[in-house]
């Protein structure tokens, strides 16, 4: 005869509840005025294979040419850019444009961008291949932000170019008259200078694995102060970005934040951040973690610039600017991440001082091949939301949530 046997199983179970939870805001508790200037965008002419893009491997994709510049295209303005992105760039109220790179910029020669197009040569895209024709350069530029209402960030090559190469280009934009470079550009049609205010110190110098002229931080650091001397001998009125760190290799990448604000910071009123969503599978590590290695590569950068700034008694202030940021791969939740970039350069008004989303012409969307113009997208909405409203003080925000634990208890029989 079997005996029966009952068997009661408790399993406890824990769950954290959040009770009461308030958020607190002292209008008298103010972070810094949201500068404008953080609702600006990135441009560069990357090349893109029908491949990377999803697409055949006969598609060939530039985000400038044959895009936001298409002179045939019956929506291009009289200079040859599509006035459809120049009107949706007015609606978001884009305050700044970065130009013209990237990585493109560490291999490029701006003199081959100036005088009658027919005479320009071509040349290779050394960064992302293809054929540059030179087309775009720096008097059409200029014609593009005047056409938008917004301001030029120029980004001097530090990589493959020389320090004279970064002062005759202050010299063509923003010396009266009388010289060399300032003549070349009357001849060329611009009597006026453009007085460019803004310049940075190349892009990515830190990213040996993929960038023209790499450099570590001590021979970046000396060609960017002769560079900012012989510059602002030129124009002593132009500000300047440091080149920040934009390879996060685990464990190190904040030394060359700490080594080139020790050696720039009385020479320069910001220093970049390049930090961009990467992909996951898991929508808490998107959302999350990438949340908080974005706001840990900014305050990290702040505490940088109070400590050494202090320590070394600088007379200027340095703010950040986040030059390029956004999310990568395509689809809606890449909405999220640039929505979060956005709170968190208010949430630190204080010290986020520029940013540029990259890039322009992804804030909106077209089918390839396709005349019949953009369309606006999520992205866009999303970042005109800001754009149009978000400016003024940033205010503190405090949240503050008691959280208990519920304990629940299960028991169930076994019968054996």
């Amino acid at each position: 005869m079997k005996r029966l046997l009952v068997t009661l199983v408790v399993l406890p179970s824990y769950f954290l509840f959040a009770q009461n939870a308030k958020i607190k805001i002292d209008i008298e508790r103010s972070i810094g005025e949201i500068d404008p200037k953080i609702y600006g965008v990135f441009m560069e002419p990357i090349q893109f294979s029908g491949r990377r893009l999803g697409l055949p491997d006969t598609t060939s994709f530039n985000t400038l040419y044959g895009n936001l510049y298409d002179p045939k295209s019956p929506l291009a303005n009289e200079d040859g850019f599509r006035k459809d992105y120049i009107d949706a760039m007015k609606e978001l109220k884009v305050t700044n444009m970065r130009w013209p790179g990237g990585n493109f910029l560490m291999g490029y020669n701006w003199q081959d961008g100036i005088g009658p197009k027919e005479q320009r040569p071509a040349r290779i895209n050394l960064a992302w291949g293809g054929i540059d024709n030179n087309h775009v350069g720096t008097d059409e530029w200029m014609k593009l932000n005047k056409a938008m209402g917004s301001e030029n960030i120029v980004c001097v090559n530090l990589g493959l170019a020389t320090i004279m190469d970064a002062a005759y280009w202050v010299e063509y934009c923003n010396y009266k008259r009388g010289t060399y470079y300032s003549d070349l550009r009357a001849k060329n049609g611009h009597k006026e200078p453009y007085n460019v205010k803004i310049w940075d110190l190349g892009n990515e110098v830190d990213g040996m694995p993929w960038e023209l002229g790499h450099k570590n931080a001590e021979d970046y650091i000396e060609i960017a102060r002769e560079a900012a001397k012989a510059m602002k001998a030129v124009d002593n009125s132009i500000k300047l970005v440091a080149c920040g760190s934009s390879w996060y290799s685990p464990g190190n990448w904040d030394e060359w934040n700490r080594k080139v604000i020790t050696g720039l910071g009385d020479r320069v009123d910001y220093i970049s951040v390049h930090s961009y969503w990467e992909n996951s599978p898991d929508y808490y590590t998107y959302m999350g973690s990438s949340a908080r290695i974005f706001e840990d590569r900014i305050n990290l950068t702040a505490g940088e610039i109070k400590a050494i700034s202090t320590t070394k008694n600088f007379k200027n202030t340095i703010g950040i600017s986040v030059d390029e940021y956004g999310a990568f791969g395509r689809s809606f939740l890449n909405v999220l991440p640039v929505a979060q970039s956005l709170n968190s350069f208010i949430r630190h008004a204080d010290v986020v001082k520029m940013a540029n989303f990259t890039t322009m012409t992804s804030l909106l969307s077209s089918e390839p091949n396709n005349n019949k113009g953009t369309f606006k997208t999520p992205l866009f909405y999303t970042f005109k939301l800001f754009s149009n409203n978000c400016l003024g003080a940033s205010i503190d925000t405090y949240v503050n949530a008691i959280l208990s634990i519920r304990r629940n208890i299960k028991a169930f029989l076994i019968w054996m």
